[in-house]
């Protein structure tokens, strides 16, 4: 089961983490223009946003769903020796 400590965990961890980072800076973009009454700009910079958003939300998702299924991961079981050699051998 994986960590946080993880290797691969900590990557898309940190993809996500600076995935998210780059919204604010697109939502500020967005409000300057908007206040500077530049809409094709701020359209612009919402349909960065956008997707921005999009790739942020996939990098969640993913990282959600490798803990999920390392977690749900079935125990190796090893199978018990056959009773039938015993009896061979005897």
């Amino acid at each position: 089961m994986p960590t946080e400590s993880d290797p691969i965990t900590q990557m898309i961890r940190n993809r996500a983490v600076r995935a998210a980072e780059k919204l604010v800076p697109i939502c500020h973009k967005a409000a300057k223009q908007l206040r500077s009454s530049s809409y094709p700009a701020a359209m612009d910079a919402l349909a960065e946003l956008q997707g921005q958003t999009y790739r942020t939300s996939t990098l969640i998702s993913i990282l959600r769903d490798w803990q999920a299924a390392n977690v749900l991961k079935p125990k190796q079981v090893t199978k018990p020796k056959d009773n039938k050699d015993k009896k061979k051998e005897s």
